[in-house]
């Protein structure tokens, strides 16, 4: 579910965002494997498979998290240890690295820029435009194409207790 905060969009917390991109992970090539991997002390939000067979863990923010790389190479360490799903994953192929947030600080670049792993940031944001909503996911480096995925169904409607909520914070109610 969205709610409409400070003139924009967003997912209503990091558990929509996750239902939302763990039923549309086709379009990014992606076949989801697993969400919420449970390894030592981590949890990992999906896991998924491209096309090649490698396998991507991602990482889902609703806001910015300056440790989000540190996050992602725990991950790593551990699923590269444990090797889930080694029946549809090539683990001789790199592992991808995928963070999706609304945006991304200094201290992720800087984090990324010394680590010997491969991280992808991808920035979201969902835009309305005349026929409805859109996720707009956009790759901070200009790697790969913008991806664009139509918001429909459950999560296209605004939740209730966040309308109510917005409405008692401008004194309508």
């Amino acid at each position: 579910m969205l709610k409409h905060s400070a003139g924009r969009w967003v997912f209503v917390s990091e558990q929509a965002l996750e239902g939302f991109l763990s039923e549309h992970l086709e379009e990014l090539g992606l076949t989801l494997l697993q969400r919420q991997y449970v390894a030592v002390e981590d949890r990992s939000d999906l896991l998924a498979v491209d096309e090649s067979g490698a396998l991507v863990i991602l990482e889902l923010k609703n806001v910015e998290d300056s440790g989000i790389v540190a996050q992602l190479t725990r991950y790593y360490s551990t699923v590269i240890q444990e090797r889930p799903h080694s029946g549809r994953v090539d683990y001789s192929l790199p592992v991808r690295l995928i963070a999706i947030a609304p945006g991304f600080r200094r201290q992720n670049f800087v984090d990324r820029k010394y680590s010997r792993l491969d991280f992808v940031f991808l920035r979201h944001s969902i835009e309305e435009n005349a026929t409805g909503l859109t996720l707009h996911l956009t790759d901070v480096d200009g790697g790969q194409a913008d991806v664009l995925i139509p918001v429909e169904g459950e999560y296209a409607r605004p939740d209730p207790a966040a309308e109510i909520s917005n409405r008692i914070l401008k004194g309508i109610v």
